[in-house]
């Protein structure tokens, strides 16, 4: 029945979530797995994670810019040798649309509020540490700064242009990859 779900699924993200939600992940801390969910043994998740790596890799960047879970998709490129799943992201990644979603997937905003304050602030903050997991450093300070050379900020999404200032400041080491304040 689940090979059917996984089969019949209408996109990668579908078939990511559906793996992860019915599948064993001994990995995973006991208290964070629920054994009525677990309807897939540990060997035949481990053959549908495969299944979808292998999907992700042959996928044009199209397909995968349309997947809502495009930053788990191709961060699963990773697994069993993470440098051969680099050099595939960085393939992947030379298309501008797929790199500057990764980005826009990889920047959130946080809100804080200082003690006594009735000002909520927002901090906008790019998950630098995962996006060097999946390209490397020198292969993503590379892509950031063509991105920067080739695309009009102006004409992205709001978030999408936000992270890829965010990322333009941490490139150049105007902003610490840690750091919570643009």
């Amino acid at each position: 029945m689940i090979r059917e779900l996984f089969d019949d699924a209408p996109t990668l993200s579908t078939r990511l979530t559906i793996v992860q939600f019915f599948g064993t992940h001994p990995e995973r801390d006991s208290k964070d797995r629920d054994p009525e969910t677990e309807l897939l043994d540990a060997a035949t998740t481990t053959k549908l994670f495969d299944e979808l790596r292998r999907l992700v890799e042959t996928a044009d960047t199209a397909e995968l810019v349309g997947e809502h879970e495009t930053l788990q998709l191709t961060a699963g490129l990773l697994d069993p040798d993470a440098e051969a799943g680099r050099a595939k992201i960085g393939e992947k990644a030379e298309d501008e649309i797929l790199m500057l979603e990764l980005l826009r997937e990889c920047y959130t905003e946080r809100s804080a509020q200082t003690l006594g304050e009735a000002a909520v602030r927002r901090i906008s903050y790019v998950d630098w540490k995962t996006l060097v997991e999946l390209l490397g450093e020198e292969t993503l300070k590379r892509r950031i700064g063509e991105l920067v050379a080739s695309v009009d900020p102006t004409a992205l999404a709001t978030d999408t242009a936000a992270a890829l200032e965010i990322a333009t400041k941490i490139a150049r080491g105007e902003l610490d990859a840690t750091s919570d304040l643009p």
